[in-house]
């Protein structure tokens, strides 16, 4: 499921113009740390991108969602990091599990609410007994409907 996941976020990102700049692709990856694969202003091939996105292996862990959700926030989403204060900005998060703190995510969804719109893609593996509405629920956001 989660090579999918990952080859509809791929394919995505095909979809966009990413080469003439005006839209800019930052990418990272997290468990119970993040790890910053590339800012906003790092890359522009599409092709790049695409075999990232693809090359991307499953992490182990406990699923932070908070601490992903912050360091986009304060890291990623500033000029530095090729963030422009005039374009609106578009967070997608795909995940495989809960967040570990759901009050904390819940608040940093809240903070994120101020800068970007955020999507959150249903996980990209199903829980015992949890389908992807309940778990986009437990995150504080209404039952999502998906295909």
């Amino acid at each position: 499921m989660i090579r999918k996941s990952l080859a509809i976020m791929a394919m995505l990102v095909g979809m966009v113009d990413i080469a003439s700049g005006s839209t800019r692709v930052g990418l990272i990856t997290y468990s119970s740390k993040v790890d910053k694969k590339f800012d906003l202003n790092a890359e522009s091939a599409v092709r790049a991108i695409e075999e990232t996105i693809i090359s991307l292996d499953h992490i182990e862990g406990k699923t932070d969602t908070a601490a992903a959700l912050e360091h986009v926030r304060t890291k990623m989403l500033t000029s530095e990091a090729g963030d422009r204060s005039h374009i609106h900005n578009v967070v997608v998060v795909l995940t495989d599990g809960h967040s570990k703190d759901k009050q904390a995510t819940k608040v940093r969804i809240g903070c994120m609410v101020l800068v970007s719109t955020f999507t959150c893609i249903a996980p990209a593996k199903r829980h015992k007994r949890r389908n992807r509405e309940e778990t986009i629920e437990s995150w504080g956001y209404p039952p999502v409907k998906t295909a």
